[in-house]
């Protein structure tokens, strides 16, 4: 299976959902809390990590152009049911998420929308290590790793 990269759908979904049910879900775990204590989160930079195919001969620059392309406005607003809200410059879509021992996974109807490593809270910083492709037209493919950071 294909993973689809939530942020992309995010920037080219027109769906917009809103999540009424605010009742706090239980157990949360204390990354989960520190996510949801520091809502809302605004997308601050993006660190080149490692490259897993570059068919394209993209540069490490040309990929984080990419990626703050597509993560430029954007927010994050985690909830105490675990849903998340994640809003661009134009949409915005409610994922289910779950969060615990560094690793962060989004869901929708029970489908794995992504998941993200290193997920990491600290003060008023949220950083994670996500995954990013590219396809052109003649179908090259370029997937690459880097650390986004988002601040409160």
């Amino acid at each position: 299976m294909k993973k689809i990269l939530f942020i992309s759908v995010l920037l080219f979904s027109l769906a917009c959902s809103d999540d009424d049910n605010t009742s706090p879900a239980e157990n949360l775990t204390d990354l989960e809390l520190s996510l949801i204590d520091g809502s809302p989160w605004e997308f601050d930079k993006v660190e080149f990590v490692s490259t897993e195919t570059n068919e394209q001969g993209l540069s490490e620059n040309e990929m984080l152009q990419i990626s703050e392309d597509q993560l430029n406005s954007v927010s994050l607003n985690f909830r105490n049911n675990r849903t998340v809200q994640l809003s661009g410059s134009n949409s915005q879509i409610t994922y289910e998420f779950t969060a615990s021992n560094g690793t962060m996974v989004f869901t929708s109807s029970d489908e794995e929308i992504g998941t993200l490593e290193s997920v990491e809270v600290n003060q008023n910083e949220l950083s994670y290590i996500d995954t990013f492709t590219n396809e052109d037209n003649n179908s090259q493919t370029t997937v690459w790793k880097a650390k986004l950071f988002f601040v409160n």
